[in-house]
């Protein structure tokens, strides 16, 4: 167990940042925030994410800009909260599971993205913070802010990726006019831009997720679903809303995730374990497990077992090509903002 003090200045923390980040604190909130406190405190993780919030401010303070997040630390509330991330998780369907794994020996970490000019900055103070056993903070090699041509435009990025609803953006991301842009300047991108023609960030996000090396495979298949409005369904209620999003193509680690406690019955953090396996291939024993122990849970659970199979088949055939949702969802926002800038100032 963590000291008194880490637990308590944790938990101020988090519900400060709440209040500035929420209008309201509704029980979903509430409920996420304390799941999210009360797992880390009991892995003595409070005084590391008391050292990254520390870590966090004096960036700020500092007037350096940091991007949305990277990788699975957006899947974290409390991340959100202490102003390490900056994607509200719940309108996304981020998981706290996909950052946070418990098993004993997993290194805990966050990659932050920071402006080109402030690497050397944010360097010295991430060595000169003492980082706990188990846990490692550091910037990834390449920001995405770079992408921006003026910092001065940097002071609406969060104000306008928390509202991506701009019709001259959208109609030139559609138009795949989107040369210069972070993640869709390329020509595959932007004629896949053209083609699809996404209308909301969910749609941006499943591009960012397929315009990746091994899942380019999948973009005729979503292309054709949505241009049909055919969703494949399973028959499963709550399966096949969770797939509505993605023309019920299962195109993130965290659908897997989530169809595993759906319907398997799987723990919270029996979900991430679970993901894993399908990225060990058809012929692993692992694989093979798995499939039995996820049919034994659902028929426990009371599901057809010939629906549940058709659903079995359907996540052997996408999860070794699905991605990481918490770092597709920041991708796709700052795209969007690129592509804002674009729109409104010809850079």
């Amino acid at each position: 167990m963590e000291t008194k003090y880490f637990i308590q200045t944790l938990r101020k923390l988090v519900y400060a940042g709440a209040a500035r980040r929420y209008k309201d604190l509704t029980p979903a909130i509430v409920s996420r925030i304390e799941t999210e406190v009360y797992t880390l405190c009991e892995q003595g993780r409070a005084k590391t994410f008391v050292l990254w919030a520390n870590l966090a401010d004096e960036i700020w303070d500092s007037g350096m800009i940091m991007g949305l997040g990277y990788g699975a630390a957006p899947g974290s509330m409390v991340n959100y909260c202490l102003n390490i991330t900056h994607v509200d998780p719940l309108p996304y369907n981020l998981l706290f599971e996909r950052f946070f794994d418990p098993t004993p020996g997993k290194t805990l970490e966050v990659i932050l993205d920071v402006e080109n000019d402030y690497v050397e900055t944010v360097t010295r103070l991430i060595a000169d913070m003492r980082q706990e056993e188990g846990s490692s903070i550091k910037l990834c090699e390449s920001s995405s802010l770079a992408c921006i041509p003026h910092r001065a435009l940097l002071n609406d990025f969060y104000c306008i990726t928390a509202q991506p609803t701009d019709v001259k953006t959208w109609e030139m991301i559609q138009a795949g006019d989107t040369e210069g842009c972070y993640r869709l300047g390329s020509p595959i991108a932007r004629e896949q831009l053209s083609a699809i023609k996404p209308t909301d960030i969910f749609e941006l996000t499943a591009l960012e997720a397929m315009l990746r090396p091994g899942n380019m495979e999948l973009l005729p298949q979503y292309r054709e679903a949505k241009q049909q409005n055919r969703v494949w369904k399973c028959g499963i209620g709550a399966v096949d809303k969770l797939l509505a999003e993605t023309y019920g193509l299962i195109l993130y680690q965290e659908q897997l995730m989530t169809i595993a406690a759906l319907v398997g019955n799987y723990t919270q953090f029996g979900t991430l374990p679970f993901m894993r396996t399908f990225f060990y291939g058809p012929r692993d024993s692992a694989l093979a497990a798995c499939r039995e122990e996820f049919m034994a849970s659902a028929r426990d659970n009371g599901y057809d077992e010939e629906k549940v199979q058709a659903l079995w088949e359907r996540m052997e055939r996408f999860g070794p090509c699905t991605f990481n949702k918490s770092h597709a969802v920041c991708s796709a926002l700052t795209s969007y903002y690129c592509a804002y800038v674009k729109a409104h100032t010809g850079d």
